[in-house]
């Protein structure tokens, strides 16, 4: 329906803002610089305000702070970062998010541990998102696998999208069943115990009859840029 159709066309426009991203990302852009690229990018192809591109870069050595709703700052991003955007898009009022890493150099090996895990968790909480599951059998499954790594998360495996702002469902979690025509946005984000290493992954999904529709075209992947 239209609004579903509102829904696609924006994330869309957050491919365009990663694709944006992908073509300026290299060492001497500050983050502002950075998420100016990714704003003009979705802008040009018809994103409304409020578009909201969080962006936070981390030395590759360590501590790896991949940190939800970091707001950029003008730290000058440099060979051998890690970056971690968080792309928010709007169209006809209604939302898309996707979330992403990049390395700028060869990839620190307890980022490249924890993506591929970060991979498995999206694709496990993917595939349990069925209609007539509630949200706390979504949930129990990304904890499941969480607790094979001995991981944690830094945020909430998915959260509802829709009109306005993204925002999370307030009923109780038990009380929210999946159905066809909700959309999420799903958020495979480990982090380690201690809270210093971690990584973001995550796109807009879809519920149908048949499971979760991926409406981004970007699949996610740890981008490596040398």
């Amino acid at each position: 329906d239209e609004e579903i159709a509102f829904i696609r066309k924006a994330a869309r426009i957050c491919d365009h803002g990663y694709f944006g991203e992908l073509s300026v990302l290299r060492p001497g852009l500050t983050e502002f610089q950075l998420q100016a690229a990714i704003m003009k990018a979705m802008f040009d192809v018809g994103c409304e305000e409020p578009a909201l591109v969080l962006v936070n870069s981390c030395p590759g050595t360590g501590p790896i702070m991949a940190i939800v709703d970091s707001y950029p700052s003008g730290r000058v991003i440099r060979s051998g970062d890690v970056v971690f955007t968080e792309i928010t898009g709007q169209y006809g009022g209604y939302c898309a998010q996707s979330l992403h890493t990049f390395c700028l150099g060869p990839v620190p090996g307890k980022v490249e541990e924890m993506f591929d895990f970060a991979l498995q968790l999206y694709h496990a909480v993917l595939d349990a998102m069925k209609p007539g599951q509630t949200w706390n059998e979504v949930a129990a499954v990304g904890e499941k696998k969480l607790g094979e790594f001995e991981f944690t998360r830094s945020s909430q495996f998915f959260h509802s999208l829709g009109f306005g702002a993204p925002d999370p469902d307030p009923r109780p979690r038990d009380k929210i069943q999946l159905k066809p025509g909700m959309v999420f946005s799903l958020e495979a984000n480990p982090i380690t115990p201690d809270g210093k290493w971690g990584v973001l992954v995550g796109n807009t999904v879809l519920i149908t009859d048949n499971g979760a529709e991926v409406l981004n075209r970007t699949q996610p992947r740890l981008e490596v840029l040398l």
